[in-house]
């Protein structure tokens, strides 16, 4: 081994001994079950999201959604039903679906906010990754009909 590796590999050394890599993350650990959850719907292509009315009757929407680091990002309108009943109750269940909502498996219980300018533009990228050119022409088509943007992206955390 050469001089410049074996001094990286004391630096890497030194470096941690000094550092509580278990106590330095920015966000909370996640439990394994909720992992795997998580792993399980992001292999899928439609989330069904049940949202509660004033009087407590439940409503399913399928949604396209992404999953980044413990968090399910859904694109939405600010002025759409299931916005407006989110923030008035942050309780959802969700459940991977087929297109026209049909749930595929069991219901988890969930939380949804409605996010940051900045939670939007990385969920936006995401989704247009995953979608691909259906994403870009739903959002033009809804431009062309609209000429405003009021898109807002939901954050779901199990």
């Amino acid at each position: 081994m050469n001089s410049s590796n074996s001094d990286s590999m004391t630096r890497i050394s030194k470096l941690s001994e000094k550092t509580d890599w278990g106590k330095r993350t920015t966000q909370p650990a996640i439990p394994e079950t909720t992992i795997a959850k998580l792993a399980e719907l992001a292999r899928e292509r439609y989330l069904v999201v049940e949202t509660y009315r004033r009087n407590g009757e439940p409503v399913q929407t399928p949604v396209w959604f992404v999953e980044h680091q413990g968090t399910i990002y859904v694109r939405t309108n600010t002025d759409t039903g299931k916005a407006k009943r989110i923030r008035r109750n942050s309780h959802v269940r969700i459940a991977a679906s087929t297109g026209r909502g049909m749930p595929k498996n069991a219901w988890i219980d969930a939380e949804a906010v409605i996010g940051s300018a900045g939670d939007a533009k990385v969920a936006f990228s995401l989704l247009k990754t995953k979608y691909g050119i259906q994403y870009r022409l739903i959002r033009f088509v809804h431009w062309l009909q609209t000429r405003k943007d009021k898109s807002v992206t939901l954050r779901i955390t199990i």
